[in-house]
């Protein structure tokens, strides 16, 4: 029979809670004389509670136990209406209670050192948990960055548009007063006489306009 097995034969064992099976099973495994596992295991066999209540549970049955083998090494001597048999019996007990005194704090220093390596590997978790959090940050602020500058971009790129807009307007108007002059010289070149008071003020009058466009933009 399993240790699961036995343990399920405790009675009230499905109203008992995580602390009370965990320390029903440390009594059942020294009683059948084998080591105390990790709580780990505890909580396979018993079916159900966290670690903290497990362990508990294992480290309080381990310092009674340590109790009464500290008290069985104090009484070094062997009451007097004692002898014999007896006495060889009482030193073999002695002997079992140190070796198992002896095994638990082995296990102890194993799980002490279990424990600081899950410490350790949770460290290393937290610590690559939060370089990944910056690196996020950092690349958060490149697209923001980057955004702003293709803002500005679009912008720059509306502005010398509309200057190449206006440049082109400027320069038809100027094409447009060219072609004017042109005319009104080619009219003057075909007239004999000298040109007239009324032509001098067209032509006055047409160079005005020009430059009131161009002082426009």
């Amino acid at each position: 029979m399993d240790i699961n097995q036995q343990l399920q034969q405790t009675p009230n064992w499905l109203r008992l809670n995580a602390y009370e099976r965990a320390k029903i099973c440390c009594q059942l495994l020294s009683t059948l004389g084998q080591p105390i596992p990790s709580w780990m295991q505890l909580r396979q066999w018993i079916g159900k509670g966290s670690a903290n209540d497990i362990h508990r549970a294992k480290q309080d049955f381990l310092s009674e136990r340590q109790q009464v083998s500290a008290e069985l090494i104090r009484q070094d001597d062997m009451p007097t209406q004692l002898s014999g048999s007896l006495q060889e019996w009482w030193q073999q007990l002695k002997q079992a209670a140190e070796q198992e005194y002896s095994l638990q704090k082995q296990q102890w220093q194993q799980e002490k050192i279990e424990l600081q390596q899950q410490f350790l590997a949770l460290q290393n978790h937290i610590e690559q948990q939060q370089q990944a959090i910056e690196q996020l940050q950092q690349q958060l602020e490149s697209c923001q960055k980057m955004k702003v500058l293709a803002d500005f971009h679009g912008f720059a790129a509306q502005q010398i548009d509309l200057a190449r807009q206006q440049h082109d307007q400027q320069h038809t108007l100027l094409l447009e007063l060219v072609q004017q002059i042109l005319c009104e010289q080619a009219k003057q070149q075909q007239q004999p006489t000298e040109p007239s008071w009324l032509t001098i003020q067209q032509a006055q009058r047409a160079r005005l306009q020009h430059r009131q466009k161009l002082f426009r933009f």
